[in-house]
């Protein structure tokens, strides 16, 4: 099956980790209309995840990735993503998302995650550590350049949140960025990681 990613696990060495998708294999860029990017997805440690939500302009294009991965580790996958019934706060799957593949111009189905529109807060940012995900999967997949400067130009966020759960959430997410990062040989300005 074929999966979208727009966020995070556009970077292979995280969406191919064992507990979400070892299977996973590089299909191809792709692109979605009438769409745009946003981190304004609530995290449960409080920060902004990547989501889409539809655009004003129907011509607004963004990029992302698509991987080709076993239909066993869709649970896995669910999980990792946080996946949850419609109206309930959080990343929902959705089944039949078409995708422009760059290379070939054809049309795919695939599925991706959307927040539910109870999960989405406009006042949010994204952690610095996750934003770098972000980028570094644009870059490994050679999105298109001027859509990479974009995402250079989104600010991000040292804060820690308020709440005991929260912060050990963070820390053990950046934990986990650097040491993806690091696998890739791509290395982040400690400044802006989050201490305790």
């Amino acid at each position: 099956m074929y999966y979208f990613s727009y966020g995070s696990n556009m970077l292979l060495a995280r969406l191919a980790r064992k507990d979400r998708c070892p299977s996973a294999k590089p299909v191809g860029v792709a692109s979605v209309k009438g769409n745009k990017l946003v981190f304004q997805k609530k995290s449960v440690d409080g920060s902004g995840k990547a989501t889409l939500v539809k655009s004003d302009d129907a011509e607004s294009i963004i990029y992302g990735m698509v991987f080709k991965i076993d239909e066993g580790e869709l649970a896995a996958l669910d999980f990792a993503e946080g996946e949850v019934a419609v109206g309930k706060s959080g990343y929902r799957r959705e089944n039949k998302f078409e995708v422009l593949l760059i290379e070939g111009e054809k049309i795919i189905e695939s599925i991706t995650y959307i927040a539910s529109s109870c999960s989405i807060y406009e006042d949010l940012k994204p952690y610095y550590w996750y934003l770098e995900l972000v980028k570094a999967g644009a870059r490994q997949n050679n999105l298109p350049n001027e859509y990479i400067n974009k995402l250079e130009a989104i600010k991000s966020t040292t804060d820690i949140p308020f709440g005991n759960e929260k912060v050990e959430r963070a820390l053990r997410g950046q934990k986990e960025a650097l040491e993806v990062l690091a696998k890739i040989g791509f290395t982040v300005e400690k400044e802006n990681l989050l201490v305790r």
